[in-house]
């Protein structure tokens, strides 16, 4: 199965694809379904600029506490919004895939961060 392969890092450590599937399937979730609600209860401009964004942060700093930061996430994300370019936008919302990909690096961080925060207050209390 494709999901089985694994793609190993410069550093060497393995990166598995399946860790990322809940995650890039929230994402498209939320490029997709929110569009097609935007038609009926609000602005699109609204959807693309504040709610998108910001599911999208949400959902990769989450991918960030439970599995640290990743870059080939954050390029996932963008490179499934290119798929609803063409379906709900015009070309002029291509942007918006490298804007999402460095909205999602940053909560990727953040989210990496506050793990790394947690696993130091656990170490602490457990002395």
């Amino acid at each position: 199965m494709i999901f089985d392969k694994f793609i190993k890092s410069k550093s060497g450590s393995v990166i598995n694809l399946k860790r990322m599937l809940p995650y890039l399937f929230c994402c498209l979730i939320a490029f997709y379904v929110l569009p097609i609600a935007a038609r009926y209860w609000f602005n699109e401009m609204i959807l693309v600029l504040i709610e998108i964004p910001f599911a999208c942060f949400i959902i990769s700093a989450f991918y960030g506490v439970k599995n640290g930061f990743n870059i080939l996430y954050s390029l996932l994300v963008g490179f499934l919004f290119l798929s609803t370019v063409f379906i709900f936008y015009n070309d002029s919302a291509l942007i918006y895939a490298i804007v999402f990909s460095v909205i999602s690096v940053v909560g990727n961080f953040i989210g990496s961060r506050m793990r790394k925060i947690v696993q130091l207050d656990g170490s602490k209390n457990g002395k």
